[in-house]
């Protein structure tokens, strides 16, 4: 069932139906294990890239079954996302060597390094978004790094630690068409490496760098930004920066989403005389009185601007109210510390008020909680929520799905937490107190 309640596809359905049963479509051992796919059979791109993708959203897309797809006549492979694989290696990669493909998401798989960018070769002129970010195990073999995909629009190279500065002016002026780029994590300094990208990209993520007062002189020179990420981890807030928000704003004429969470950017300036926030022109945080218009998103999580009566944005990711919340999860589904924040925004949130909305957040808390399996403050606190959440539910066929969904993923975190998953809110409770730190709230 989706997000909305509307009735799965009946091809939806199929691939579902496929992935439980192997052999509609591939040639099994005898142990069950895929070889190929029948020789009969030719599946349509769509349905290639649900088969691939939705396997490993299970756990299940190991060596032989990505192997299965390395006939492009046979399955034509676009969009594939291999997110957290920790099964497949370079040589299990070559059988995407033969793909046109789109999209590429390799984050989070410890098994790979950059040597599998060699099995792109077919790819070089059809891959428009590439995401490497949180391999640990990703030495670039020499500095000099230059991706040889002239038609690449968005790059993902977050928490690529050691990459030297050297080497990221290299990747920039490789890339003459990148549009979208995100350096979550990395020392990033001055980012005076952007230079060669400065008046294309319309994207540019920050997340939990420690950025030199020069850098934000380099941001504002990017008059084409639509996009600009500088949320921090709480923890990592650098005060005194209020000041800054109003110079951002005015210095980016096609701002239209900002994600200040965790960040001081959006607090009231002390130096200004007042604790007022409100502002007639542009709503309550003083720092947006140069907004042309309102933006379409604003992340505030964590910050005292997501408790403001007005807030100029049609979607804000924050921690004070329902419509905050929801939006959080959704925006923030591949950081881990954020969400536990989230997660116990909602927690909060649920011993306080009855939400419109929960079967959205079931939906979503089970999502968060596949996403991220082996982190326990997740599943600790995802657990606490969904306990909530599901009190008092009946026995339709919706509720029977949605409880079947909880389920699988309380059990897949038990697998992982045996000893810290725990089925009561009160449990939660104790461990949010002991260690206040994973969860960012005194």
């Amino acid at each position: 069932m989706s997000l909305t309640g509307e009735p799965e596809s009946l091809g939806d359905i199929c691939v579902h139906y496929c992935l439980a049963n192997l052999g509609t479509f591939c040639v099994l051992d005898g142990a069950g294990v895929p070889l190929a796919i029948k020789t009969d059979i030719c599946i349509p791109s769509e349905y290639s890239d649900k088969l691939l993708n939705w396997s490993n959203e299970r756990g299940y897309a190991d060596g032989p079954f990505v192997r299965v797809f390395s006939d492009p006549q046979q399955t034509r492979l676009r969009h594939v996302h291999l997110h957290g694989n920790e099964k497949i290696n370079n040589q299990v990669l070559s059988a995407l060597r033969e793909h046109h493909l789109v999209e590429l998401d390799l984050s989070c798989c410890p098994n790979i390094n950059a040597d599998c960018l060699q099995h792109l070769h077919q790819s070089k002129h059809t891959l428009l978004a590439l995401n490497i970010s949180g391999n640990a195990s990703f030495p670039w073999p020499h500095q000099d790094i230059r991706l040889d995909l002239p038609r690449l629009r968005v790059l993902n190279i977050g928490n690529l630690h050691g990459l030297p500065l050297t080497s990221l002016e290299s990747l920039a002026r490789s890339l003459s068409n990148l549009t979208s780029l995100d350096v979550s994590g990395l020392h990033v300094d001055d980012l005076s490496f952007l230079e060669p990208l400065k008046h294309q990209l319309s994207s540019l993520v920050l997340y939990n760098c420690s950025l030199k007062d020069q850098a934000y002189q380099m941001i504002m020179s990017m008059k084409a930004l639509r996009h600009l990420d500088m949320s921090v981890l709480p923890e990592r807030k650098t005060p005194g920066k209020s000041h800054l928000l109003s110079k951002l704003v005015a210095s980016l004429p096609a701002l239209t989403s900002l994600d200040i969470s965790g960040t001081s950017l959006g607090d009231v300036d002390s130096d200004s005389g007042s604790d007022d926030m409100s502002d007639t022109d542009s709503g309550t945080i003083a720092g947006l009185r140069g907004l042309r218009q309102k933006l379409d998103f604003l992340g505030l999580v964590e910050t005292g601007a997501a408790g403001a009566e007005h807030i100029p944005a049609h979607r804000v990711a924050g921690h004070m109210t329902e419509q905050q919340v929801l939006t959080a999860l959704q925006v923030y589904l591949d950081r881990s510390q954020m969400l536990a924040k989230c997660l116990t925004a909602l927690f909060e949130l649920l011993q306080a008020v009855d939400l419109e909305d929960p079967l959205q957040f079931v939906h979503l808390v089970t999502m968060v909680m596949r996403r991220h399996p082996k982190d326990p403050n997740i599943q600790v606190a995802g657990s606490a929520a969904l306990y909530h959440l599901t009190k008092g539910w009946g026995k339709t066929s919706d509720f029977i799905k949605l409880r079947r969904v909880t389920i699988q993923a309380l059990t897949s975190g038990m697998e992982h937490h045996p000893k810290e998953l725990t089925p009561g809110p009160h449990d939660f409770w104790s461990r949010r107190h002991r260690n206040t730190a994973d969860y960012g709230h005194g």
